[in-house]
């Protein structure tokens, strides 16, 4: 991840240059996955330490609709990439995240090439202690997310971001 750092001249804040915040491992990171066949079209999806999970076409592919598919895998990649990246910003941009709700919807079409993603949408809502300040973290994350950056397909987000209530104890 990498944080805003403003830079100043004259006591005044002359412009905010992104810069890389320590990391627990050194970049580049690299990242592992193992697809073992269990039946025709099905796979156990492992990532160690991780639990396996069951992989399989969706039901829109005579799959299983209890197994993970690549489209909800990665559909639910945007959605993660998305908070992860924020709260990464958020903590930058001093903002408490009270609540992050995300519906992520992906539409697959044919195209000239073949089958591929023709949209992205994610219907979020935010809870948090200064919206005017989340809005433009939200706008940094669309920028940042790395899963949404490695798409051919922008990644439409439709956001509700609302002040937390107070806590009641």
């Amino acid at each position: 991840m990498c944080q805003w750092r403003t830079t100043r001249r004259a006591g005044r804040v002359e412009r905010n240059v992104l810069s890389p915040l320590p990391m627990p491992a050194p970049f580049p990171h690299h990242y592992r996955t193992r697809l073992v066949r269990t039946l025709a079209s099905r796979a156990r999806v492992e990532a160690a330490p991780r639990a396996p999970i069951a992989g399989g076409p969706p039901p829109e592919f005579d799959g299983d609709a209890t197994a993970w598919s690549a489209e909800h895998l990665l559909l639910s990649s945007i959605g993660l990439c998305l908070l992860t990246t924020f709260e990464a910003l958020a903590a930058r941009d001093h903002i408490a995240l009270a609540g992050w709700d995300a519906d992520v919807t992906g539409t697959l079409d044919r195209d000239a090439h073949g089958l591929s993603f023709t949209s992205f949408r994610v219907a979020l809502a935010i809870e948090v202690d200064d919206v005017e300040r989340a809005r433009r973290t939200l706008e940094d994350t669309r920028v940042h997310c790395p899963a949404c950056k490695a798409l051919n397909v922008p990644v439409e987000i439709d956001a509700t971001i609302r002040a937390a209530r107070p806590r009641t104890e």
